[in-house]
């Protein structure tokens, strides 16, 4: 068998070890064409953190997301996704999936989603969410939206990003004292509204109702002690608005009724502690205006 010459075997692997470089890169850099079969996803990003529902992406309730593209060759809009729940156990998911075409998409979202039960009906049009009514008796919905737009192909297929912004008041109630043996037996918060509905120009609240919590909570005397925790309609504060406190100092009990300062009215995105300084014999109420805990939270379909 005729043998390879030895500089020629030298050359070939010289050739390759060019060579290999080059197709490295072409693997690198080659990538799918999108096509007709990309499903639609989406990432929502969380920017502040709320009442127990957004610590995490695992605490994070359904919200419903509504799609419009536009209806080609005309101008008129056509609704393809309509309000379809997200789901985050175990991952973020939704029931039905959309695909790309070409064409100019907005999106709009709402949280928590306004399925039945939920204290929450909204409407959504090509242009918008033109309304949502809350009733949250309780005070304990996280009302936020968020809005995104993409031109398809231009845009790409990545995920469509939401940055989601809160429609709600948080208002906390701590109490503090440099006495020993207090214990708050009762408040209640009265002349606030719970319900109403918002649309472009703001809120239409309802009737006002009040709200009670707390039973035999020892107060610390070194920093605060958490009593009530809300998620409020921003609204201002009228003089109907009083906090009814019942308190033990010692063993003796104490009753006080306190206005709400009219100052500062609520505001959306915007955390109000009212701190109750209790002594013996009286109890003092201070309001400091606070944002939220700034935590980055990405949450990946």
């Amino acid at each position: 068998m005729k043998r390879t010459p030895r500089h020629t075997l030298l050359r070939i692997a010289a050739a390759l070890t060019l060579l290999l470089p080059a197709l490295t890169a072409c693997t690198i850099v080659s990538q799918r064409e999108s096509g007709p079969d990309e499903p639609i996803t989406f990432a929502s990003f969380l920017p502040d953190v709320t009442k127990a529902v957004v610590n995490n992406e695992e605490d994070m309730e359904d919200f419903a997301v509504w799609m419009y593209i536009d209806g080609a060759p005309s101008l008129e809009q056509e609704r393809v996704y309509n309000a379809d729940a997200a789901s985050s156990s175990p991952l973020w998911t939704y029931d039905s999936k959309r695909f790309w075409t070409e064409g100019n998409y907005n999106f709009y979202a709402l949280h928590p989603n306004p399925a039945d039960g939920s204290g929450i009906t909204a409407a959504c049009t090509a242009y918008g969410i033109t309304s949502i009514t809350l009733n949250s008796p309780n005070a304990d919905i996280d009302l936020m939206t968020a809005t995104a737009s993409r031109d398809y192909p231009l845009g790409g297929d990545g995920a469509v990003a939401f940055t989601f912004e809160h429609l709600l008041s948080r208002v906390s109630f701590v109490a503090a004292t440099g006495s020993d043996n207090i214990i708050v037996n009762n408040l209640t918060l009265s002349g606030i509204a719970f319900s109403g509905t918002y649309a472009s120009s703001g809120w239409v609240l309802d009737e006002t109702s009040s709200i009670s919590a707390v039973s035999g909570i020892a107060v610390s005397t070194s920093g605060t002690t958490d009593l009530l925790d809300m998620l409020l309609i921003p609204q201002t504060i009228s003089a109907e608005c009083i906090l009814t406190l019942g308190y033990s100092a010692d063993g003796q009990k104490v009753e006080k009724t306190l206005i709400i300062p009219a100052s500062p009215e609520w505001v959306a995105g915007k955390s109000y502690v009212y701190t109750l300084m209790l002594h013996y014999t009286d109890a003092t109420l201070t309001v400091s205006v606070e944002p939220w805990v700034v935590e980055d939270i990405a949450v990946q379909w």
